[in-house]
């Protein structure tokens, strides 16, 4: 009866700091650190999304724009 008590409140103490645990949320927030943006996220919030395509290799070299 007595391991069963104790087997009890262990199991009840391991599930109630999982459930409330708030420790790496509080210090993400603390610290100011935002959360990567995830390209599911992006799509859902976009308004348009544009897809392009590139097909065409130049070759040649680099162009230097001259200041007038």
């Amino acid at each position: 009866m007595y391991r069963f008590l104790l087997s009890a409140v262990a199991i009840f103490v391991l599930i109630a700091a999982t459930l409330f645990s708030s420790g790496p949320v509080l210090a993400r927030t603390r610290c100011g650190v935002k959360m990567p943006v995830t390209l599911l996220s992006l799509y859902r919030n976009s308004e348009f999304i544009y897809i392009g395509r590139y097909d065409k290799l130049e070759e040649g070299e680099a162009k230097q724009e001259s200041e007038h």
